[in-house]
């Protein structure tokens, strides 16, 4: 019995797809519906279907992709496509993708389904079973492959590396090798870019490497070169594959590369060397695309912040009370100082998380670790903007003298910090006992209730805006015990923080 797949966004759909025909008279059991294609994508994991009936327009994945990835992943089952009449160009696409045959929803009905699935069993049995199966063992060897690369990357390789590649499918011998990584952007398609990594290095001239998926969007070309004893042939196959690799993705998927490239590398250990050396090397595109070589002085990084960054993270309070074209030239000219300086990229991503704790901005590590080049932190500025625009938000009573708005505007800018009322007093001018007079006068409530309610007030916006964890957020926002945090947030509104943030996004 042959199992069918039912895919469309209308429960009610898929319910009549259930029943338009005996499924099992015609040689089906039904195995799953989805109501999207990620959903499809999944369930095809687990029930290996023969047969996918699928709507061609639907949200997150539509059929088109489905088919795409389907295809792409070796799947060599009979698709049919659901379509309405003015989904044409969709249905177009997904026929010149893979699928066998479609239908329009306005117009099925039982004979019609019988009439497709006879003509996918006609088309699809004639498909040999021995290349579906070689498409099945190649899948699983890329997989050994990539477990075994990501094992010697790590260090955490404890038997014989040669015997560790054979065992994952290597033929080389790689007693002299190089190592290439390839890295691309997350939003490219990472099915396309490693599929025509594969093609370039099948090429006749180029049989002697390995393209292996590392990472989620990542891969490393093995070079092996036991058979060039030329030190000056072994860097020109280097520089050609790389050379082939950049034009390839520029030309067929307008993609800007980004390669690190290894010197090569002999001994017991000459791939986890290797390895090591493209993968440093890849660290200085950082600063933008290109081939960059391991070792190469001209592309060497610092640890060392700018003077521009210091003087940023110093005088950021100050740019955050003052006007958003100021704080935005400032921030640009940090980020042209690292790129002037070649900063390394986690001294740059220490800079900017102590930032952060002087602003009050709250980040998910995820968020941290998406910042992969320098361009990813030109985004970030918003966030210090949006920080200004809401400090501008709290206007302050007029009837506040000169001097008490002077200590509110620095609690404003330095809540986040570990600030005192002597703090505040310093940039009004008072002495800290007559500023905690005037100050309850003025504002009707004392200087730590303020100051707290100013916490909360940003802690509030931030467990609605971001992700970040509840305990993450209170320290970005000056509460240090995180105890006592809880304890005062829900004296003040009634609720925890989580369920703040529940009622609230509901």
């Amino acid at each position: 019995m042959k199992k069918v797949l039912l895919v469309d966004d209308d429960a009610l759909v898929r319910m009549f797809l259930r029943q338009i025909i005996p499924w099992e008279s015609e040689g089906f059991t039904v195995a799953g519906d989805a109501r999207d294609g990620e959903e499809a994508l999944e369930l095809a994991q687990q029930t290996s279907p023969d047969l996918i009936v699928s709507d061609v327009s639907m949200p997150t994945l539509d059929g088109v992709e489905l088919v795409r990835q389907l295809r792409g992943s070796g799947f060599q089952g009979g698709i049919i496509m659901l379509s309405c009449h003015d989904d044409f160009e969709y249905v177009k696409n997904a026929m010149q993708l893979g699928a066998d045959e479609y239908l329009l929803k306005n117009h099925l009905s039982p004979d019609s389904l019988r009439a497709a699935l006879q003509t996918v069993g006609e088309k699809r049995g004639s498909v040999q079973v021995a290349p579906a199966l070689e498409k099945l063992a190649q899948k699983g060897r890329r997989a050994l492959q990539q477990e075994a690369l990501e094992r010697l990357l790590a260090g955490g390789n404890d038997e014989s590396e040669q015997r560790l590649l054979q065992g994952a499918g290597f033929t080389g011998r790689y007693g002299v090798c190089t190592a290439e990584f390839l890295r691309v952007s997350p939003e490219a398609n990472w099915q396309n870019v490693f599929e025509l990594c594969c093609q370039i290095v099948s090429a006749g001239d180029l049989s002697d490497i390995e393209a292996v998926q590392v990472g989620r969007h990542g891969c490393a070309f093995l070079m092996d070169l036991t058979g060039q004893p030329s030190e000056m042939m072994r860097a020109e196959r280097a520089r050609s594959l790389a050379a082939r690799i950049e034009l390839g993705l520029k030309s067929y998927l307008q993609l800007d590369t980004a390669i690190g490239v290894s010197r090569p590398c002999s001994g017991t250990h000459s791939v986890s060397e290797a390895l090591r050396q493209a993968n440093e090397a890849l660290v200085m595109a950082f600063y933008g695309s290109g081939t960059y070589w391991y070792g190469n002085s001209e592309f060497t990084l610092t640890e060392r912040i700018p003077e521009e960054a210091q003087q940023f993270l110093e005088a950021l309070p100050t740019l955050l009370s003052g006007d958003a074209v100021t704080l935005e030239a400032a921030y640009a000219g940090t980020l042209a100082a690292f790129a002037k300086a070649r900063t390394a990229p986690g001294a740059v991503l220490r800079w900017l998380q102590r930032c952060d704790a002087k602003a009050g901005i709250s980040r998910t590590p995820k968020k941290y670790a998406s910042l992969v080049t320098l361009a990813d932190y030109q985004a970030l500025a918003g966030d210090f903007l949006s920080r200004l625009y809401s400090m501008a938000d709290q206007q302050l009573p007029q009837s506040l003298s000169p001097q008490v708005a002077a200590a509110v505007r620095y609690l404003q800018a330095h809540f986040a910090e570990p600030v005192t009322l002597g703090d505040a007093a310093a940039a009004a001018g008072f002495h800290p006992s007559y500023l905690s007079t005037v100050f309850k006068q003025e504002l009707g409530i004392g200087f730590s209730d303020y100051l707290t309610d100013l916490r909360l007030s940003w802690v509030r916006r931030q467990l609605l805006e971001s992700g970040g964890t509840i305990k993450d957020i209170a320290q970005h926002a000056g509460f240090l015990d995180y105890r006592h945090f809880c304890k005062t947030f829900k004296k003040k509104t009634g609720l925890s923080p989580a369920e703040y943030r529940k009622e609230r996004q509901k």
